[in-house]
């Protein structure tokens, strides 16, 4: 299979669902500005993010942007676009970033009341993936075909760069730990490593020649990265060398958070969701009756988890769901 097509089937993949709700659905004569819908919960949201505290936001199709403040309901945010938001990131109460489609990129300043377009480029065709500020002045963005973009003056410019000059693969996923070291999950199992804020990137040794949609950095040293076919794998030594923690499912693995107990929490398509023990040599599954795909996730408070995806924006309670009693820091009757 030459390489163009294994790329164009990915893409396939990768928006199929983003494809069906589109189709399904008569879309508003585009106005410039995201259409206020009236059960727009209920929408494609691909991302969520919040800054310890008590706002949350979700970001999805149509240039769909919602807050929830506490125990609030969500309200749809001013957003200057029509296109596919695939990643938002707060970086705290009051600023913030959103991605997507024709390359993208909004700003808030105002606790996500408003947004402002600083970056787009429809001829590119390549849509941003996901964004990652580090501070209120540097960030970097991603995407398809290894689309790489920068800012180090808070978004007032961008400039283009490659991760690696032989490779073009899609960057799915961008995250920093605490040390300020970064990393990319992208296509056919590349990992990448900025050990210097993102000025030069070392290309990691891959357990798996599948894509990765997911990284997650956290500590002083692990990582773990998910993709296709349930593969979940996790470093102890910052992605020098990997071991597989058996996901028990088949289906493609989207997104990686982990709980304020240690514990890690993963979604992906058709519903599914993986909890590991805080040891990560076990885990446990969980459906959801819809088995619609999953894209995200949030702990908004110890066992309470916001998701996203398919079906739009839900709560579970993971005590409920798992059934794991004092495994995951449960009480009798929560």
């Amino acid at each position: 299979m030459s390489k163009q097509l294994k790329r164009l089937l990915y893409a396939a993949s990768l928006f199929f669902v983003a494809y069906i709700a589109w189709a399904s659905v008569e879309v508003p004569q585009n106005t410039g500005h995201a259409w206020h819908a009236p059960h727009v919960t209920q929408s494609l949201l691909l991302s969520i993010s919040g800054q310890n505290s008590r706002a949350i936001f979700v970001a999805g199709e149509r240039g769909h942007i919602l807050k929830q403040d506490g125990d609030e309901s969500w309200q749809q945010s001013s957003v200057p676009t029509q296109v596919l938001l695939t990643a938002v990131h707060m970086i705290d109460d009051q600023h913030g970033w959103a991605v997507g489609h024709d390359a993208v990129i909004l700003k808030t300043t105002d606790g996500g009341a408003s947004w402002k377009e600083v970056y787009k480029n429809i001829e590119e065709q390549r849509p941003l993936f996901d964004v990652h500020f580090s501070n209120l002045e540097n960030g970097v963005a991603v995407g398809a075909y290894g689309y790489y973009l920068y800012t180090e003056d808070g978004g007032k410019t961008w400039n283009d760069k490659l991760v690696n000059e032989e490779h073009d693969y899609h960057l799915n996923a961008i995250s920093q730990n605490k040390n300020g070291d970064l990393y990319i999950a992208g296509e056919t199992g590349h990992i990448y490593r900025s050990l210097d804020n993102g000025n030069t990137w070392d290309t990691l040794s891959s357990p798996y020649e599948g894509s990765f949609f997911d990284v997650m950095p956290w500590g002083d040293s692990h990582v773990t990265v998910a993709g296709l076919r349930g593969h979940l794998y996790l470093s102890d030594d910052k992605g020098e060398n990997w071991r597989k923690v058996s996901s028990g499912v088949q289906t493609s693995l989207n997104s990686v958070i982990q709980l304020k107990n240690g514990q890690l929490l993963v979604v992906g398509h058709a519903g599914i969701l993986l909890l590991t023990d805080t040891k990560f040599t076990h885990t446990w599954m969980y459906q959801l009756s819809s088995r619609k795909a999953l894209a995200d996730a949030y702990e908004f408070e110890q066992n309470q988890i916001l998701l996203v995806g398919e079906a739009g924006v839900n709560k579970i309670n993971l005590c409920t769901v798992f059934q794991l009693g004092t495994v995951i820091g449960c009480q009798y009757g929560q």
